[in-house]
């Protein structure tokens, strides 16, 4: 694997418990920023380490570990302060964690460009424009939810050779929405998931910004597109 780079600040965490890329995030169904897999350096191994440091002083070390030109965008909050503990993880996890916990979102023009923006100044111009994150065909589906969704219970797997997993989601807000006609907008309905791993914590009650479109031959079940933790 790529060589390990630590990111180191004079507030490290001496005695830091480490934190773990949960698996919801890791789930191949489930495209976590796919704009990450254009980055040169998205395998390289990291461990970052900071606690309670400003968000632009993280994405700074970032830069200057992975060779990335990194750049603030749109609703970037510089002095948001950041906690985390990260060993031999790549970087795209890394990244995604951040996203994840802050609530941060990515552009990457070129595979050596990083441009930071928060998921709520995304979204907003999304919803502006009457925008929906495409998938990595760049094609707008035919039909699809933007929408503001808490997890309602546990993942759920079926006995399939694919073994699918799906949690229920309760809408709090839909943003927009492409449906046939006459069809409303689900106030709940069940959304493709990673299967939990032992010892994670529940996902009960967490609360995402998604994109997502009717799963063919699931009934029911919607997949994600563009999906960010949200408060």
């Amino acid at each position: 694997m790529g060589r390990i780079v630590t990111l180191l600040r004079s507030s490290i965490l001496a005695l830091a418990v480490v934190a773990t890329i949960p698996a919801w995030g890791k789930d191949p169904q489930i495209p976590f920023h796919p704009e990450l897999d254009k980055l040169d350096a998205r395998d390289q191994i990291v461990a970052l380490m900071f606690k309670e440091q400003p968000l632009n002083k993280v994405f700074e070390a970032i830069g200057q570990a992975s060779g990335l030109t990194v750049r603030p965008g749109e609703d970037f909050h510089p002095e948001l302060p950041v906690t985390v503990a990260l060993q031999k993880e790549t970087l795209r996890e890394v990244l995604i964690w951040l996203a994840s916990r802050y609530q941060l979102d990515y552009e990457v023009p070129d595979g050596k460009t990083l441009v930071v923006n928060s998921t709520a100044g995304v979204f907003r111009r999304m919803v502006m424009r009457g925008w929906v994150v495409p998938g990595r065909s760049g094609e707008v589906p035919p039909r699809y939810l933007v929408a503001h969704v808490e997890v309602a219970s546990e993942p759920e797997c079926d006995d399939s050779a694919e073994k699918t997993c799906t949690t229920q989601v309760r809408v709090l807000e839909t943003f927009s929405s492409k449906l046939p006609d006459g069809q409303q907008p689900p106030r709940e309905f069940r959304l493709l998931a990673g299967e939990r791993s032992k010892g994670e914590p529940s996902p009960i009650g967490n609360r995402f910004i998604v994109t997502v479109v009717p799963m063919e031959g699931h009934p029911g079940v919607w997949g994600a597109r563009f999906m960010s933790r949200a408060s």
